[in-house]
């Protein structure tokens, strides 16, 4: 198997809400909605990654307020190895550039909604707060 692709993912909060995107055309897991965030880069870490994702994905300056799992998740012989962290809106408003679609939802209400299977360990976390 190959090492994993490590990647980010951002729990944005409004409210008791959280914001999703959805994945575009052409994507691996096209469709599915998922936390934003993106590839980690060479020489960067987790934290710097998910910023610099969320600014160009979404237009907006975020915080991280803490890190939240990191969890590994196999499809096949692809792997990832997701970083996720509660983050904070500082600068901007949301605005769907990269995705299909965003949505805010209830997390009690995320099993409703197609997400990515790595994005599991996240929604089971914040349906247990």
């Amino acid at each position: 198997m190959n090492k994993p692709l490590k990647v980010t993912a951002g729990v944005i909060h409004r409210g008791r809400e959280v914001f999703i995107a959805q994945r575009p055309e052409g994507a691996n897991f096209s469709g599915y909605w998922e936390f934003p965030g993106g590839k980690i880069e060479e020489g960067e870490t987790p934290e710097q990654c998910l910023v610099r994702e969320l600014q160009e994905e979404l237009g907006i300056g975020t915080r991280i307020i803490e890190h939240l799992v990191t969890t590994t998740h196999y499809n096949g012989d692809f792997c990832i190895e997701l970083a996720g962290y509660r983050v904070e809106v500082i600068k901007g408003k949301i605005a769907v550039w990269e995705h299909t679609d965003g949505a805010w939802v209830l997390p009690e209400n995320l099993h409703k909604w197609k997400m990515t299977p790595a994005d599991n360990a996240i929604i089971e976390l914040l349906k247990a707060e």
